[in-house]
Formats: structure tokens, sequence, C-alpha cells
């Protein structure tokens, strides 16, 4: 019974290591998305804040 069984178990061992070898790089990539999305926050933080330090310049310069 056990030497019927083997070949089926194999098979779905190698389909088990798809499966994760899939979910791993989905992983990746999701990491991937996530790092670019917050790099992106940063960018628009950043320039939000050079637009803010130009209206409070120009405010200082208007109260002179």
């Amino acid at each position: 019974m056990k030497h019927d069984l083997e070949p089926l178990l194999k098979a779905q061992e190698g389909v088990f290591e798809a499966i994760l070898e899939d979910l791993q790089q989905r992983f990746q990539t999701a990491k991937r998305i996530q790092l670019v999305a917050i790099l992106w926050r940063m960018e628009m933080a950043k320039a939000s804040l050079g637009f803010i330090q130009q209206l409070l310049a120009r405010r200082e310069d208007l109260s002179k």
C-alpha cells in the first residue's frame, strides 16, 4: 500500500514546493511595493514641507 502512495506523495511534495515558491515571490513583490509606497509618501511629505516653508518665508517677507 505504501508503495502505491509514494508517487502521489512525491507529486504533492512538488506541488507544495511550487506553491511555497510562488508565495515567497509574491511576498517579495509585496515588500517591494510597500517600500516604494513608503518612499513615495516620504517624497510627498518632503515636497509638502518645502511648500510650507516657502509660504512661511513669503509671509515673513510680506510682514517686514
